[in-house]
C-alpha cells in the first residue's frame, strides 16, 4: 500500500504487528526520507524472536520482505508459566475499516475464540507478547501426540493447537477429547488417536489425517 504522507502511514501502521523476513515485529515509528521521497519504519522484534531477528531494524516501507497483510493467522497456544493450564485461542482478522483501522495486526481488527473457558479471558494486548503468538507467526506447533499428552495430564479443562487450523481440548471430568477447526468444535472422542468424524464434517478428513489424526 502506498501512503500519501507520513501521518497517513503512521495512522495505518503505528503500534501494529507486521512480518519482516517471516518474523513478527511491532511498528514503533515511521520516518520520511529527505530528498528520496521514501518512508521507512522502525520495527521492534517480538521478545521471543530468535537471532538474528531479535534487534530493532529500520526498513523501507516498500521492502518486499515487509508484510502488513499476509499474516497466516490461526491458533495461539497460551500456556500458563507454571504449566498448570493451557488454552488454544483462534485469532482471526475482522474485515473492518474506519476509525482505528490498522494494516498490521491490532486489537481493533481481530476476533479471538478460545477452545476452553478462561476465568479472565486474555485480550490481544496480552496474547501478543506470549511466546505462542511468535510461534503462530512462524507456524511452530507441537504434534497431536505431544498436545494430547500435555493437556491430558492437567487437572483442569485445557486445550492445545497442533496446527494453525486445528486444536484439541480435554475435559478431565468427562475424560474425553474435543477436536476444533478454526475456532469451532467439530466432534468428540474418548481416544484422541482414533476420531470418528461426523458426516457433516467429512470435508475435513484430508487436513485432519495430514496432521496425525487417525479417522475411524
Amino acid at each position: 500500500m502506498l501512503y500519501d504522507n507520513q501521518p497517513d502511514a503512521e495512522r495505518y501502521l503505528m503500534h501494529s504487528w507486521v512480518l519482516y523476513n517471516g518474523h513478527p515485529y511491532i511498528v514503533q515509528g515511521v520516518a520520511q526520507v529527505p530528498i528520496k521521497h521514501e518512508m521507512t519504519c522502525a520495527l521492534a522484534p517480538h521478545e521471543w524472536n530468535p537471532e538474528p531477528f531479535n534487534t530493532v531494524v529500520n526498513v523501507n516501507i516498500t521492502d518486499p520482505q515487509l508484510s502488513m497483510l499476509n499474516f497466516n493467522l490461526g491458533y495461539v497456544n497460551l500456556t500458563s508459566p507454571n504449566n498448570r493450564s493451557s488454552t488454544a485461542c483462534y485469532v482471526a482478522r475482522l474485515p473492518v475499516r474506519g476509525a482505528g483501522y490498522k494494516q498490521g495486526l491490532h486489537e481493533n481488527n481481530l476476533e479471538l475464540t478460545f477452545c476452553t473457558p478462561m476465568r479472565n479471558p486474555a485480550r490481544f494486548r496480552d496474547i501478543q507478547r506470549n511466546i505462542g503468538f511468535a510461534h503462530m507467526c512462524i507456524n511452530k506447533y507441537p504434534s497431536l501426540r505431544e498436545a494430547t499428552a500435555f493437556i491430558a495430564g492437567l487437572n483442569v479443562p485445557s486445550s492445545m493447537a497442533f496446527n494453525r487450523q486445528l486444536a484439541v481440548s480435554f475435559d478431565p471430568e468427562l475424560e474425553d477429547f474435543t477436536f476444533h477447526y478454526r475456532g469451532d468444535p467439530i466432534g468428540r472422542a474418548e481416544d484422541a488417536a482414533h476420531f470418528r468424524l461426523p458426516k457433516s464434517k467429512r470435508y475435513l478428513s484430508e487436513v485432519l489425517e495430514a496432521n496425525g489424526v487417525k479417522l475411524v
